[in-house]
């Protein structure tokens, strides 16, 4: 008995152990969407923010909707065909129309009438009214069907007009997802790059930390020798102290960088992120190739950019619109066809058909249809100038991106110079305060200038990146940017 108990015992410890085995897999953050993203390259998050961005991807289910309008409008050119049943039941107490009348009162009627003649007209009216008597009886029930068909002959351009407007409606939607798309790709460039320059200023941040901590040590032990006074120490203290509020202020940059990036990837909020290390993305083949353009003075081309071909295409919409609006002045024919069938019960005993053509003429609208023409021709000049304007605003953010760009390589291969030299002032102030010739001043201003040379060459590269990716957006290009990186 004692066996058997430790055995059940040995069982159900197994069973629990078993279960809350499966219960930590089914209860584990990757089962509940929560999911790692580390080491992210800028390849790795260009493909996964074009297959997971939320906004991309309502974008593309708008123009799939747009798209059944096009079907929508060619279904006008084809005839329509619809069928209609109904089925009536009736009831009631109403009693078959009764009539008959007599010889004699034939004669009563018709004075000195033989009775012969007055028994065969009172039998001819009896005929008459028996078959009449049998028009008004009441059926029990009713069943018609009615097959109906409407083709459109001519309409004087609504229904070619209608297919170009949506035909053209569906190719700005289709411009304006390529330009979301490109906005997405610079966005994740952009975003990509910040994480990284925001990564790097922490960890400067930690560097002049460490630089600082090493300075104090320096200041203390001289003040033990009695070579400086106690303002050295606690000037030291102080920039540390800043140091370390900088790092708290750089630690939560970091923080929201990672989280605006890890929203514009569209990944949950419970999966945690990190990008990869080290790496480089110049872009310095398409930094090559911007420049060569721009000395060929062949760069500033916008026409491939989405934008303008949206408004391009919405100027056809308007246009179309204009000429279905004309076309209502004019009048539309139609041909109409019926066959229908009627039975007293469920068949198709009795049938009928007709054919005709329909013209619909509107004689007089209130001036309704010059009100819709003139508001198609606002509209079409209201995009004309839009376009102009946004293709201005496009060649003015191209020459900016490009002079961003000049600016930035050039601030680039300058601060390279400046961080060597801060190192120099840097190595000489420290050198000449511990052998107690400099002050600790000279040495927390050398410190500031260095740090300040390598922040302002980190944010130099992120610039060029920027101004880079800012430019290629502009020229409606921003693919080429995948590719470069894939």
């Amino acid at each position: 008995m004692v066996k058997r108990d430790k055995f059940f015992d040995l069982t159900i410890i197994s069973i629990f152990l078993f279960l809350l085995f499966i219960g930590s897999i089914v209860l584990s953050p990757s089962t509940l969407g929560a999911e790692n993203f580390t080491d992210l390259t800028l390849a790795d998050s260009l493909a996964i923010a074009l297959e997971n961005n939320r906004s991309l991807l309502a974008t593309g289910q708008s123009l799939k909707s747009i798209e059944s309008t096009v079907r929508i409008a060619e279904s006008a050119k084809y005839p329509s065909l619809s069928i209609s049943s109904n089925y009536l039941r009736l009831g009631g107490d109403m009693d078959q129309f009764d009539f008959e009348l007599e010889a004699s009162t034939m004669e009563d009627y018709f004075a000195d009438i033989p009775e012969e003649w007055a028994e065969d007209l009172a039998d001819f009216s009896n005929d008459i009214f028996s078959m009449l008597g049998e028009g008004f009886e009441q059926p029990d029930s009713v069943m018609q069907t009615e097959l109906s068909l409407q083709q459109p002959l001519y309409t004087f351009g609504r229904i070619s007009s209608g297919i170009a407007q949506a035909e053209a409606g569906y190719q700005a939607a289709e411009a304006d997802y390529i330009s979301n798309r490109q906005n997405l790709i610079h966005e994740v460039i952009i975003n990509y790059n910040n994480v990284l320059l925001a990564r790097e200023l922490l960890n400067l941040q930690y560097d002049i930390n460490e630089q600082l901590k090493g300075h104090l040590e320096v200041v203390e032990a001289n003040l033990e020798a009695g070579m400086i006074t106690e303002l050295d120490r606690h000037e030291a203290k102080i920039a540390l102290s800043e140091a370390e509020q900088e790092i708290i202020e750089a630690r939560s940059n970091l923080n929201l960088a990672r989280e605006g990036f890890r929203s514009l990837l569209g990944i949950s909020r419970e999966s945690d992120i990190s990008l990869s290390k080290g790496e480089d993305q110049s872009f310095a083949s398409l930094e090559k190739e911007v420049l060569s353009k721009a000395e060929d003075s062949e760069l500033i081309d916008v026409a491939d950019n989405p934008q303008l071909e949206a408004l391009s295409y919405q100027q056809e919409v308007a246009e179309s619109s204009l000429t279905m609006a004309e076309a209502e002045r004019f009048p539309t024919i139609t041909m109409m066809a019926n066959y229908s069938w009627e039975d007293e019960g469920f068949g198709f005993s009795d049938s009928s058909w007709s054919l005709g053509v329909n013209v619909n003429f509107d004689i007089f609208t209130g001036g309704q249809r010059q009100a819709e023409i003139k508001q198609s021709e606002a509209e079409i000049k209201e995009l004309e100038y839009n376009r102009q304007e946004a293709e201005d605003g496009l060649y003015i953010e191209a020459n900016r991106a490009l002079n961003a760009l000049y600016d930035a390589k050039s601030q680039e291969e300058l601060r390279e110079e400046m961080i060597l030299q801060a190192k120099k002032q840097l190595n000489l102030a420290e050198l000449r305060y511990s052998e107690g010739v400099g002050t600790s001043t000279e040495v927390l201003d050398a410190h500031s200038g260095y740090s300040q040379a390598r922040l302002t060459a980190k944010e130099a590269r992120n610039s060029k990146v920027e101004a880079l990716a800012d430019l290629y957006l502009v020229l409606g290009e921003a693919d080429k940017l995948v590719e470069e990186v894939q």
